[in-house]
């Protein structure tokens, strides 16, 4: 199946964005389609494999969208500085500018990346502009840093939020899904 989002007919170039485990590189070939290098993904539980690729393929704002729909799925642990944190990065969503950007890098930095919602924020600090103060020469961050954001965001919301082996599974397994409607050109809610 073809996934809108994610416009490649196989994974060579998703591929060299990020450096895959070696657990799914053996069970893969760069001529798979996406769709079915995702299933492979789930099939041998290789969740954080799965979380990496979405993250590096899908465009840059589907993906911290997505990060955005699991740490709020998961928000009923987070604390009120990490819920504040995601209204900002909605605020973000409805107005990517640069005050709201760097906005976001400020509460990243004041939650010290500890938490999902503060890789979020850093996520959406990532996304574009200068990563250095505003009146340093300005520094783009280096492709694809935001992916790594995001896998960091997404990862955190659920191995934090977890209660038992079987929770943390359900959770991956629901992000997963957001992630995949989002890959079918969907809303991310499911």
């Amino acid at each position: 199946m073809k996934l809108k989002k994610i416009p490649d007919d196989n994974i060579a170039r998703i591929l060299t964005t990020y450096e895959p485990s070696d657990e799914i590189l053996a069970l893969t070939n760069n001529d798979m389609a996406p769709d079915e290098f995702l299933q492979i993904t789930i099939d041998n539980k290789l969740y954080l494999d799965a979380i990496s690729f979405l993250a590096h393929a899908l465009p840059m704002r589907e993906s911290i969208y997505w990060a955005y729909l699991t740490t709020n799925f998961l928000a009923a642990k987070f604390t009120d500085k990490e819920l504040a944190v995601l209204k900002t990065v909605k605020d973000w969503f409805s107005s990517p500018d640069e005050t709201t950007r760097r906005q976001n890098g400020k509460l990243a930095e004041d939650l010290k990346l500890k938490s999902g919602p503060a890789w979020l924020a850093e996520a959406v600090f990532w996304s574009g502009g200068s990563i250095l103060p505003p009146e340093s020469p300005a520094t783009e961050a280096p492709p694809f840093l935001y992916a790594k954001a995001v896998i960091g965001a997404i990862s955190l919301s659920i191995a934090l939020n977890e209660e038992d082996e079987k929770t943390l599974i359900a959770n991956y397994i629901h992000s997963l899904k957001i992630g995949f409607n989002l890959a079918q050109g969907g809303n991310g809610n499911i």
